[in-house]
């Protein structure tokens, strides 16, 4: 899977906290864990095929990060 960075949205963290308060139906909350697991799978991808040990730092990185950042969204109130 490759990541086309040019549709990828600025989002400010207040935008993202005044979008989750307003979400009724937990659309935009459904649509950030849908591209959380998406940029998840990539990762555990690339980390699958094999990495120098400089990249295997990021990429671990990373993946601690979108952790973080789902378990944020998912208890967001």
């Amino acid at each position: 899977m490759d990541i086309d960075t040019k549709k990828l949205k600025r989002l400010t963290l207040i935008d993202m906290e005044r979008q989750l308060l307003n979400d009724g139906d937990g659309s935009y909350r459904r649509e950030i864990l849908q591209e959380i697991a998406r940029y998840q799978q990539w990762i555990k991808e690339r980390i699958a095929i094999g990495l120098v040990p400089e990249e295997f730092s990021v990429y671990e990185k990373l993946k601690n990060a979108l952790e973080s950042a789902h378990e944020m969204i998912i208890n967001f109130k």
